[in-house]
């Protein structure tokens, strides 16, 4: 039984092709590094075909890297790199738990008081400890209850919850449709989960956070405030805080940062700024308080820029 895998280097051959239907939830989840000077393309093409099975991966290019200094480090001038990669997919490993194993029958008979007396547990912030404890798909169903629940200050505690736990895709869409929540404690830690799990390349939480910094209103009345486009941002740079050695997959997220460049917002803009300086150190002459005439000629290296990494703009490409 195996509740997650990690690969360094190598080759893989992933022979189903079909869709699972619920992979993502039911099946082993892969963490990949890889250094960009030894075929990372090997990792890459495996993340991606785990993916388009419905199954969650995630995949570290390390530009200037090898075969082996991804683990050990040799020939760089520090293993910055190399324990980050290190300490994320730990905390990624403890977050997921197993997702098929059974409960042992205490953990079992915990989960079965929510059928009866759910308000009350979720009331309980010992309750959220023991449900991270637990972890992953088998503990979703108690969370999910929290975060749709009509009490604010549960929904809030269901969401700090999910700093600190892969609970799956039902929990993922709640923290969507949450980052729209009237009430501003729970859609900012939303938000701020959101972006936890935008680093664990849930698909619902990348695409939630680039519509709040897009300024998409969701179930809200009023679209998201400035505070909370910051958040989202900051979700968004945090998740691509190692994709950006070496990793462009995520088109639409770093479309979203270069856009953001010429926001009206100066804090959204320096805020971006910042998340794409550590993929490209060459500012282009960019600065964030600067008028849009002036930023006019960088943003156009920036676009330039992403365009080169990622292709075309997405909505350009489903043209």
């Amino acid at each position: 039984l195996v509740a997650a895998a990690v690969g360094y280097c190598g080759g893989y051959n992933f022979q189903h092709k079909e869709k699972i239907t619920n992979g993502a939830d039911s099946h082993t989840e892969w963490y990949f590094v890889h250094g960009g000077n030894d075929n990372p393309q090997n990792s890459g093409n495996a993340a991606k075909a785990l993916r388009e099975m419905g199954i969650r991966a995630v995949f570290r290019q390390l530009d200037g890297y090898g075969h082996t200094d991804i683990w050990d480090g040799q020939g760089h001038p520090d293993m910055t790199i190399v324990n980050d990669c290190r300490d994320d997919y730990v905390n990624w490993l403890r977050a997921i738990r197993h997702k098929t194993m059974e409960l042992p029958a205490k953990d079992k008979e915990f989960m079965g008081r929510f059928e009866k007396s759910a308000d009350s547990l979720l009331g309980n912030k010992a309750t959220y400890l023991n449900l991270q404890r637990i972890g992953s798909v088998p503990a979703q169903p108690a969370i999910v209850l929290g975060l749709q629940s009509k009490n604010a200050g549960i929904r809030a505690t269901a969401a700090e919850s999910c700093l600190h736990a892969s609970y799956g895709k039902a929990a993922a869409d709640e923290l969507a449709r949450l980052a729209h929540d009237e009430n501003d404690r729970v859609a900012a830690t939303s938000l701020t989960a959101l972006g936890v799990y935008a680093n664990w390349h849930y698909p619902e939480a990348l695409d939630a956070l680039c519509g709040v910094v897009a300024g998409e209103k969701g179930e809200s009345s009023k679209g998201p405030s400035a505070g909370e486009r910051l958040l989202a941002v900051d979700g968004l740079a945090k998740a691509m805080r190692l994709a950006a050695h070496g990793n462009f997959e995520d088109k639409k997220v770093w479309w979203t940062l270069v856009r953001a460049l010429d926001d009206d917002d100066v804090k959204i803009r320096a805020s971006a700024f910042a998340a794409l300086q550590r993929a490209n150190k060459d500012p282009f002459g960019y600065v964030a308080g600067a008028v849009p005439a002036q930023r006019k000629d960088a943003v156009a290296k920036w676009t330039a820029w992403v365009t080169s990494k990622c292709g075309p703009a997405p909505e350009k490409e489903a043209k």
